[in-house]
């Protein structure tokens, strides 16, 4: 995906995690699932309750089962691939 997520779809996931972290990667220092609370006004900041909405798969389509709100944290830890 190249380009980034529309904002309503943005929203739906946001929504859909509930204002946590859905990270679930081995190796991020959290069992299972991250759950860091975020503040949907933080999309981008590097400060708690920072978020970023990130591709499950970089090549899958612009949809929201594709999108994932992962923490600042946890987006950083990420490799480029996003996997």
């Amino acid at each position: 995906m190249s380009e980034p997520f529309p904002p309503q779809l943005v929203l739906q996931a946001f929504n859909r995690s509930g204002a946590r972290c859905e990270c679930v990667r081995h190796g991020h220092g959290h069992p299972g699932r991250c759950n860091a609370p975020l503040s949907f006004s933080l999309q981008g900041a590097a400060e708690p309750g920072g978020w970023h909405a990130s591709a499950v798969d970089s090549e899958g389509p612009a949809i929201v089962s594709n999108c994932e709100v992962v923490c600042t944290a946890c987006f950083l830890r990420r490799p480029a691939n996003g996997l």
